[in-house]
């Protein structure tokens, strides 16, 4: 199965005031969002992160909060806090690291960007644009349902601090977008 998920900022204390985040602590945002991870995305899956895995930091940090998941296929989608460690004469924490990427599964054209487009590959022939960035709440995504626009915020803000699937990106689709 595939997954995504956004902005999670591991060991960024200020994100939790900044977004209204429900934690008193940053570790116990960090706990609940790995754990969130752990539970929905099994060692086999793939899972996408839209940007901003840390806030920055150190190497060190990233391969730290890298090993606490346990999915061995995380592929990075890179996002404004992300290339001061993935720039580095390191070894990658990720399976890949991109700005954009494709993924053409048998129903639709997913479109992964750390930030949110205005128009994107195939947005007028029904293409779906994931994004982070904004750290919306669920109302954001409600709202692109009820306007018909198909660009969908995984961002952890949006979902309750647990990955999306793919799965339910499709129902969600299907289900309420296609929908006359």
């Amino acid at each position: 199965m595939i997954y995504f998920t956004s902005d999670t900022h591991f060991g960024h204390r200020s994100i939790i005031d900044y977004v209204n985040r429900p934690f008193k602590t940053v570790e116990e945002m960090d706990q609940t969002i790995l754990d969130n991870i752990n539970k929905t995305v099994s060692p086999s899956d793939i899972l996408y992160i839209l940007g901003d895995f840390t806030c920055g930091g150190s190497y060190s940090k990233c391969m730290e909060y890298r090993s606490k998941i346990h999915c061995e296929n995380i592929r990075l989608i890179l996002g404004n806090h992300d290339r001061r460690f993935i720039y580095s004469d390191k070894e990658s924490p990720f399976e890949s690291e991109k700005d954009y990427y494709e993924i053409h599964d048998h129903k639709f054209l997913f479109c992964l960007s750390h930030y949110p487009m205005l128009s994107w590959h195939g947005r007028d022939r029904g293409s779906i644009m994931l994004h982070g960035h904004i750290h919306s709440n669920k109302r954001s995504n409600e709202i692109n349902k009820w306007q018909g626009i198909k660009r969908y915020d995984v961002g952890v803000d949006a979902n309750d601090y647990t990955p999306v699937s793919i799965a339910s990106l499709e129902y969600w689709i299907e289900y309420f977008w296609n929908r006359n």
